[in-house]
């Protein structure tokens, strides 16, 4: 929570940026937010709740129907989400003095990419206005600059929308009203998109809205890491496990795990606890990660953790490869990590398997997913720089083995996913209340590697997070299906998320990849916020043809100074 938000230097113009702001911290620091496509305005609780009152107070109640199948016409309607905390994790980079992402902006602006023809896409930003224009789509700008998240934007217009009749909402209802059932596309099912949705709903006058997005319990309740651990304190009390093998030790924590108490889900999982922060007091909250490390040490021989914030994406807030016994580290992180407000992990530490591709090295963290209700053809090997995600390689059972990924490993990681969609969906045997939650998007982000410890060299293959949403590599499956259309073969790709430079808009990049493409390799913008974030793609006939294309793009793009 801010507790003071100053526009110091308001933009020229309110279609281009939010201007200069300077911010009080939730520690008393002052931060200068600049160079964003949005402003740092978020609504507090209290704000949303007035909304919601004011907006719903005579609405009829509308049925947001989770969506099976191909997308049709649609309104694409993607904004960050508090739950993953994306304001925060742009916050957190500033205070260290790195480069953000602006996660706000670029969620805005590479969705458009998704659309179709006949398609409608909102939006504020100026990268995504750019898009719009560039794949022609027809837009729906709401302005509320100032606002990071865009449904905060959309919630504050729909407020006045009985005295002042915004054209942007008004072209919105209409679209619903005169389609409704059309689809809406979303990045998140949030508390703040549902209220707005619902009160579209009620001033076109229709009972329900097709949604591309999970049921409103697995947006609150499971996009997160904190289900597949069991809490530290549940499992504290287990003494039967002293001396017994790492494996079944796992085995047994395992079964505390919300995933397995609720869903019945058995999934591959590393040693792990979850540290409760709600109602908690920081010394409690400290007591818990120091409990944790000591039982990962004790029970599993590990010599360095991995501390994980609950419901944060990209990466963000990850601190890796912390020593076990540095009892000092440890409680400094806790005391940082307690200001955050939300539940943290203590994972083992995993020393990755790697690939090499494009001239560097990468760690072995494959990712599958849910798409239009199903378990998704093939998956994705990650790109990481660091703990950040930067791209995607598309592989299926033949390829993967080119990445040292195991055709073994992949069949364990397609029949984990079918695990989990068959636990959303109230199928598993012997689960209690069984019902079905609505999963119909989503990805799920394995890791392969070695523990060490009571582990010795073994090569453990585990799930490290769950992003129940729409996701990133939903824009390199959405390339492959568009480039296996004009295909005879199969067709293989790669996304690589890039640092545009100032100059790199849009049309720039977009010239440049059109111009370089070949019958044998095809390349893309999928999107370019300047200075911030950007992702390009190429497509070829083998996964590394494909994977090594994307990177020399890059490398091209850093040699003409449009990218850093």
């Amino acid at each position: 929570m801010l507790l003071e938000c100053t526009n110091t230097k308001p933009a020229a113009t309110d279609k281009e940026l939010p201007g200069k702001w300077s911010i009080r911290d939730f520690d008393g620091q002052m931060v200068v937010w600049d160079g964003f496509y949005t402003g740092p305005v978020v609504l507090s609780d209290a704000e949303i709740d007035k909304c919601e009152s004011l907006l719903l107070a005579d609405a009829h109640e509308c049925q947001l129907r989770p969506y099976v199948g191909s997308p049709g016409l649609s309104i694409i309607l993607h904004s960050a989400t508090q739950t993953t905390k994306g304001f925060e994790g742009d916050l957190f980079e500033v205070r260290s003095g790195r480069h953000a992402h602006d996660v706000a902006t670029y969620l805005e602006a590479r969705a458009v990419s998704l659309a179709q023809p006949g398609d409608l896409t909102v939006g504020r930003t100026k990268p995504w206005r750019e898009a719009t224009n560039m794949f022609d789509v027809e837009s729906v700008d709401v302005g509320g600059l100032e606002y990071y998240y865009l449904t905060h934007a959309l919630l504050v217009e729909a407020t006045r929308y009985s005295t002042i009749r915004s054209p942007a909402l008004t072209k919105l209802i209409d679209r619903v009203r005169s389609n409704p059932d059309c689809l809406i596309r979303l990045y998140a099912l949030d508390r703040e998109t549902r209220i707005f949705l619902q009160w579209i709903a009620w001033q076109a006058g229709v009972k329900h809205l097709n949604v591309e997005a999970n049921g409103a319990t697995i947006a609150d309740r499971w996009n997160l890491k904190e289900p597949l651990h069991p809490t530290v304190t549940s499992v504290e009390c287990i003494t039967s496990v002293v001396n017994m093998d790492p494996w079944e030790i796992l085995r047994i924590e395992r079964e505390y795990s919300r995933m397995k108490a609720e869903l019945g889900v058995t999934i591959p999982v590393l040693p792990g606890y979850t540290l409760q922060r709600v109602n908690r007091n920081e010394r409690d909250f400290t007591d818990q990660l120091m409990l944790a490390a000591s039982l990962l040490r004790t029970r599993y021989g590990c010599d360095r953790v991995c501390l994980k914030p609950s419901n944060a994406g990209d990466g963000a807030r990850i601190v890796p490869g912390i020593p076990v016994s540095d009892d000092k580290r440890l409680q400094l992180l806790a005391q940082q990590a307690f200001l955050q407000g939300d539940d943290y992990l203590l994972e083992a530490n995993l020393r990755y398997l790697s690939f090499r591709i494009g001239g560097e090295d990468h760690i072995l963290a494959p990712s599958a997913h849910i798409r239009y209700g199903d378990v998704a053809k093939g998956v994705t090997l990650q790109l990481l720089n660091r703990t950040s995600w930067t791209g995607n390689i598309y592989v299926d059972e033949l390829a993967c083995q080119d990445f040292g990924l195991t055709r073994g490993q992949y069949r364990i990681i397609i029949s984990s996913m079918t695990n989990l969609l068959e636990g959303f969906q109230g199928q598993r045997p012997g689960t209690v209340n069984a019902q079905n939650l609505g999963l119909v998007i989503g990805g799920v982000d394995f890791a392969v590697g070695q523990i060490g410890g009571r582990f010795g060299d073994e090569v453990v293959l585990a799930i490290q997070d769950l992003n129940l949403s729409s996701h990133g590599a939903e824009y390199l499956r959405s390339f492959v299906d568009r480039s296996q259309r004009q295909a005879a073969a199969t067709v293989y790709a790669a996304t690589k998320v890039i640092r545009p430079s100032t100059a790199a808009v849009l049309p720039v990049l977009t010239k440049v990849t059109d111009e370089l493409s070949t019958d044998s390799t095809k390349f893309t913008t999928v999107a370019s916020v300047p200075d911030r974030w950007g992702m390009i793609a190429a497509a070829s006939d083998s996964a590394s043809s494909a994977a090594n294309s994307v990177f020399e793009l890059e490398r091209h793009l850093i040699h003409q100074e449009l990218a850093h």
